[in-house]
């Protein structure tokens, strides 16, 4: 992400939150594939836009901010952030349901084939996940690599270009993407 820095000049600010990673595959999806991602409640995806923000502007937010109580303080106002505020901002639908970030012992063998198509070397790689979602035939394939894309570079974005893999837990069955707690995740 490319920003302004206080004399007006670009300067690189380094941030692992990326939505160019989806913005250049999202042209490429076909009909069936934008409904399914709208299907699993996350189709404001579909339209982000690329943007840029002064480095001044960032590090006077940051320090507004506090990430232990979820507020933004100035001037004697507060900004609360909540589940129904992360939804409005992300423009994403929400569930109940916490994410299920543990292994189902009766799926283990189903869980590790289902996470070595996302491995490269030891990590789920935010590269393989783009490897594996331009070669999915179908949504259950499609929906969950879109997702493990949107949580590693949107989303919950690490320190590393790669994604944890026990989201593959709350993936399993993309049917139910909907009842996840996501905004709840993310805060």
């Amino acid at each position: 992400m490319f920003l302004g820095n206080e004399k007006g000049a670009t300067g690189k600010f380094k941030s692992r939150f990326s939505v160019h990673r989806i913005l250049e595959l999202v042209h490429g999806f076909d009909e069936d594939q934008e409904k399914w991602i709208v299907e699993s409640g996350h189709g404001s995806l579909l339209s982000m836009s690329e943007f840029c923000i002064p480095v001044k502007l960032v590090k006077w937010i940051m320090q507004h901010i506090d990430p232990l109580l979820r507020e933004f303080r100035f001037d004697g106002k507060v900004i609360v952030f909540d589940r129904p505020l992360v939804c409005k901002i992300l423009g994403f639908e929400n569930g109940t349901k916490p994410l299920d970030l543990s292994v189902d012992l009766e799926r283990v063998d189903e869980f590790l084939k289902m996470r070595d198509q996302y491995r490269d070397g030891n990590r789920a790689k935010l590269k393989r996940c783009i490897e594996v979602l331009k070669s999915s035939k179908d949504k259950d394939s499609f929906v969950r690599a879109f997702m493990l894309l949107a949580l590693g570079s949107v989303y919950c974005p690490g320190t590393t270009n790669a994604v944890c893999s026990k989201y593959l837990h709350s993936l399993y069955d993309v049917s139910r993407i909907k009842e996840f707690d996501w905004a709840g995740h993310i805060l």
